[in-house]
């Protein structure tokens, strides 16, 4: 189990979404292939995302909001990975990731 956390605004639902579109199975002749959406809503609970790539084990993500950041701690049970996604262009998130990893 996979855990993606970050403060509010970081990407994390957008970056999930690349990588579920990228591990999607391709299009076959004569399907058109659905844009993906690039407005996302605030995560405020608990997001569940499953990625199957080609020959590999399914990867099952987690996804955090940012504004559960007091949680975070009681889903740490079973992680066996971490994606922490900042958003390097906002100066002022990157000093505030900063202190929720801690």
């Amino acid at each position: 189990m996979f855990l993606c956390v970050g403060p509010e605004d970081s990407g994390k639902t957008l970056l999930l979404r690349q990588l579920k579109n990228l591990t999607k199975p391709p299009i076959k002749a004569g399907q058109v292939q659905e844009p993906m959406p690039l407005s996302t809503a605030h995560t405020t609970g608990v997001d569940l995302i499953t990625l199957t790539p080609k020959d590999l084990y399914p990867i099952f993500i987690r996804e955090l909001g940012g504004c559960m950041f007091p949680i975070w701690k009681n889903y740490y049970r079973g992680v066996t990975k971490v994606i922490y996604v900042v958003n390097a262009n906002n100066l002022t998130q990157v000093g505030g990731a900063t202190l929720l990893l801690m």
